[in-house]
């Protein structure tokens, strides 16, 4: 599941949704009741992130016995 913002095309309000990529769900604005426009380009929150340093070719390296 991803998270999308939509922004109503009346009164500009945005939300935050969540659906499957494949999906074309149509949502309506709370305030106005008219359709909301998913906006490109306007994320609150990322989808993933990164922790920690990385990784080096030594961490899972096993011992040779």
């Amino acid at each position: 599941m991803a998270i999308y913002v939509y922004k109503c095309k009346k009164c500009g309000c945005t939300e935050e949704k969540r659906h499957g990529m494949s999906e074309k769900p149509v949502f309506l604005c709370e305030k106005c009741g008219l359709e909301m426009k998913k906006d490109i380009g306007l994320s609150t929150k990322p989808v993933f992130g990164f922790n920690g340093w990385g990784f080096y070719d030594t961490d899972y390296k096993q011992k040779k016995g």
